[in-house]
Parts: structure tokens; sequence; C-alpha cells
């Protein structure tokens, strides 16, 4: 693949504001694993327990509390919050709201990556710190550099 910073040309420059209007609602960008680690890090520290890789079974909401069975594990534990990230094909979701479904949204949404190495000087200095968005009719095209487990591009 060759790429050339002649094929990147910034046609304008937004700031919040103007993206929003430009899009007709806000726009936010936040690396996931910032958000996890910031979600995981204040859970934590207000007294929550993480316990990744736990597959919830069941729940019920009982006064105010609620009591998890958890897979695998006999009894249920009683709670006063549960923060599930499980995903798309959320389980925890299902149970909390039986009767909301995924729907189609009308876009296919792809996703390609290319190792930052092997991105030419020019071009990854295009990435350095921002994000490339385009709009157009009843989609987008988000690039952007993705960190590495310890935060690192």
């Amino acid at each position: 693949m060759h790429f050339s910073s002649k094929q990147l040309v910034p046609l304008m420059t937004l700031d919040g504001q103007e993206l929003e209007e430009a899009c007709g609602y806000p726009i936010m960008a936040v690396r996931r694993g910032d958000f996890y680690r910031l979600l995981r890090d204040t859970f934590v520290a207000r007294g929550g327990v993480f316990s990744p890789g736990c597959a919830i079974e069941s729940l019920r909401m009982e006064g105010g509390q609620v009591e998890v069975t958890l897979t695998g594990k006999p009894g249920f534990l009683t709670i006063d919050q549960v923060f599930a990230a499980d995903g798309i094909g959320s389980t925890f979701r299902e149970q909390l709201l039986p009767n909301t479904h995924r729907q189609y949204a009308g876009y296919v949404a792809w996703r390609g990556m290319v190792p930052e190495r092997d991105l030419p000087s020019d071009i990854a200095a295009v990435y350095d710190d921002s994000i490339v968005y385009y709009v157009y009719a009843n989609s987008h095209i988000l690039l952007y550099p993705i960190p590495g487990v310890d935060g690192a591009v």
C-alpha cells in the first residue's frame, strides 16, 4: 500500500462548536482505552469491585439493590450497582431491557488498521494528536491513531 501526503489535504478545520453546527449534533471523541480506564478507576476509587471476565447469568432489581447471579458460581450477590461492559451482544442489556432489540442502522462500519511503522513520516504527522473526520450522506469516515495497551501511539 502506498501513501502520499498529497492524498490527505484538510479542506477545513472545525472547532467543537463548528463541528456540531456542521453535523447537527455534538461530537466528542475519547480513546476507548482512556475511557475504560477512567470508568474502571473511578468505580474502584468509590469502593466498587472490578471483576473482569465475570459472566452475568441473571440479575434482578430488589428494593434499590441488584441481585446478580454469575455463571458457574453458586448463589447470588446483592450489590448496589452493576457496571457491565459486555459489548454489542450484551446479556446484561437483554435482561435489563428485554423489549429493546438491536436494529440495523442503515450502514456498515468498516475498520482497517495500518501499523504506524508502515506509514511514511509525512502521513503519520497528519494523524499526530488529531482525528480526521469526513461526513457524507448517511455515513461518515474517521481516521485516527489507536494507542497500544500502555497508551502509547
